[in-house]
């Protein structure tokens, strides 16, 4: 095997290593647009129910598109998820804070991973192109 062959060998191999990482890089992407999709959605609900009366029957997801009726017996406070299944009582106003809070650094992983894939991006077309040239060479 000559050396541009080896070296095309190894182009390729790295070349692998980069697409699955863009695949991965893609897939976080994925679920950050969906948690800030999610998020958009949540705090839409809590401007909606500021304008419930207590009492009032709503429907509540709970998941794959099945609801079940409920009374509001508290509008002015909601149980917030601060992770590691620890809640807290959050007025409203303080949920979306918290809401806008993540979201924040929801969008900024979102851009600093499509600076990463971006730059992975370039360095594979690099190295397509070096590829290819070893590959005319060799073919000659």
């Amino acid at each position: 095997m000559s050396e541009d062959e080896r070296n095309l060998e190894k182009i390729l191999v790295e070349l692998n290593a980069y697409e699955q990482q863009a695949q991965i890089l893609q897939r976080r992407i994925d679920l950050i647009n969906t948690s800030l999709q999610e998020i958009a959605l949540t705090s839409e609900s809590l401007d909606e129910l500021k304008n419930i009366e207590e009492e009032n029957e709503v429907l509540m997801p709970l998941g794959s598109g099945i609801y079940v009726k409920a009374r509001i017996i508290e509008r002015k406070k909601v149980i917030f998820s601060l992770g590691a299944d620890i809640v807290a009582d959050k007025d409203i106003t303080g949920a979306q804070l918290s809401l806008d809070q993540r979201s924040m650094a929801l969008q900024n992983a979102l851009q600093s991973t499509g600076q990463q894939l971006q730059q992975m991006a370039n360095r594979m077309n690099e190295l397509n192109r070096t590829a290819q040239a070893l590959a005319s060479k060799i073919k000659r």
